[in-house]
């Protein structure tokens, strides 16, 4: 009776180290890697939005419209435009809404304008994310 819990049990830890819970738990920790690294790299062109910051403030409406009108969304992600689209996004946001984006919701907008997921806590701020988006 003792051999057959011994098998009972090797069998088991074999069963736990394969199969389909391996494969997804492989899969969710090579995404998590490859999110962090998309997520630094968002946070430097999220950074970079500061030199840019000044020039924003100084633009009036209609010159704060007219420059976001020339950095095309689409050509956007191949440039280097990233951080003057954000830069006069968060005025934007700021002159429209009283609100002033933090970095966490430029990177949010960000993200959500490359295609991607964006999970945020209750009260993080979704919803200036989507409209900066």
């Amino acid at each position: 009776m003792a051999q057959s819990s011994k098998a009972t049990s090797k069998t088991a830890s074999k069963s736990s180290d394969s199969g389909p819970g391996r494969i997804s738990r492989g899969f969710w920790r090579l995404l998590g890697a490859s999110t962090e690294k998309v997520k630094a790299q968002s946070m430097t062109e999220v950074a970079s939005s500061e030199k840019f910051a000044d020039k924003a403030r100084d633009l009036d409406d209609e010159q704060l419209r007219k420059a976001a009108k020339l950095l095309l969304l689409d050509d956007l992600a191949d440039s280097g435009d990233i951080g003057q689209f954000l830069a006069i996004a968060r005025e934007a946001a700021e002159r429209t809404t009283a609100l002033r984006p933090f970095d966490v919701q430029l990177l949010g907008a960000l993200r959500m304008l490359a295609g991607d997921v964006v999970e945020m806590a209750t009260g993080e701020g979704k919803t200036l994310s989507g409209a900066i988006a």
